[in-house]
């Protein structure tokens, strides 16, 4: 019975599907399109819910490492490793939903990365080298399961180990050098909000819903240029531009919406403490991390399909110029 059951709900979602995209061919509508053949891979052919799982794993173990690499790099553009951590505190308060806020903090408290990174930046020659090259490696995990997933969703060969492995290094380094961009942009806005500078002759102090507008978009102008990066980079192939930008546009866009969309369902509906107690905290990081990595294969997959139909587009046009 349960067989029969299982065999006819395939088939019926089967049926949803091809029926969505019959709508889809008949009123030629490109959004259809791609959410239908996006569900078709998830669901059929690439596991992204696997393969998200096996990212927010890595991304758990990771999670320190990468904290002490930002606060090194901030660190040293910055007066001092404490004034660093404040802009790790101040991201995290502003990004993270409050849900599992309180445990990121406690994690950047506890784990005593200030006087480890005053220790590190102290040391000099092969020590500090040998230091930062080993959290790198390990700091980089997140990133080769990622690249994995992306093997299989772009349907290429992985690269060497050691390469693949410079190539997620380099990523954290990226990732790293964009967020200390944006903490950089975020200090030089708020200076010119303070000092009432007049820039084009117009003094923004005066225009709140500016600086409103200003503050909404930058967090996710900085996660789509996070996910182009990831998308550009790390597919071992060559993708357009604009496919990768479309795809960060989806993931980054989506991700917003999950993050105000999963704090209010916390707040509201979910009892989280209810069932897990003083680990709540930490179970509604984990689904957190869990639902941001399907986001972002979710955007692979956007950038594979278009992507896919640029490169056809481009060997038809070379094709039909060969004949004239």
């Amino acid at each position: 019975m349960k067989h029969i059951h299982a065999v006819l709900m395939k088939r019926f979602r089967t049926l949803i599907v091809w029926w969505v995209k019959l709508l889809g061919f008949i009123f030629k509508s490109p959004v259809v399109y791609y959410v239908t053949t996006v569900q078709t891979r998830i669901f059929d052919r690439h596991k992204l819910t696997t393969n998200a799982a096996a990212i927010s794993f890595f991304f758990l173990l990771s999670i320190i490492p990468m904290l002490f690499i930002v606060i090194s790099l901030l660190g040293t553009f910055v007066q001092s490793p404490e004034e660093a951590e404040l802009f790790i505190v101040n991201f995290v308060s502003n990004r993270v939903p409050e849900s599992s806020r309180q445990f990121i903090l406690d994690l950047v408290i506890q784990s005593n990365l200030i006087s480890n990174v005053k220790g590190l930046l102290e040391n000099k020659g092969w020590v500090s080298i040998i230091s930062i090259a080993s959290l790198l490696w390990t700091s980089s995990g997140a990133f080769a399961a990622v690249e994995d997933a992306m093997s299989t969703i772009f349907a290429v060969k992985a690269r060497n180990y050691f390469v693949s492995r410079l190539v997620e290094m380099g990523m954290v380094l990226i990732i790293g050098s964009v967020f200390l961009l944006s903490n950089m942009v975020n200090a030089i806005l708020q200076m010119l909000k303070d000092s009432r500078a007049n820039l084009f002759n117009v003094d923004f102090s005066n225009l709140p819903y500016v600086w409103d507008i200003i503050t909404e978009v930058m967090p996710v102008a900085l996660t789509i240029l996070m996910f182009y990066i990831i998308y550009k980079i790390l597919p071992r192939t060559d993708i357009f531009n604009r496919a990768a930008l479309l795809g960060a546009a989806v993931a980054g866009i989506l991700l917003e919406l999950s993050i105000h969309g999963f704090a209010y369902y916390v707040q509201n509906f979910a009892r989280y403490s209810v069932f897990y107690g003083s680990i709540a905290g930490v179970v509604i990081t984990i689904f957190s991390i869990y639902l941001s990595s399907i986001i972002l294969l979710i955007g692979a997959e956007v950038t594979e399909i278009a992507n896919t139909k640029m490169v056809n587009t481009r060997e038809l046009q070379l094709t039909i110029k060969d004949f004239e």
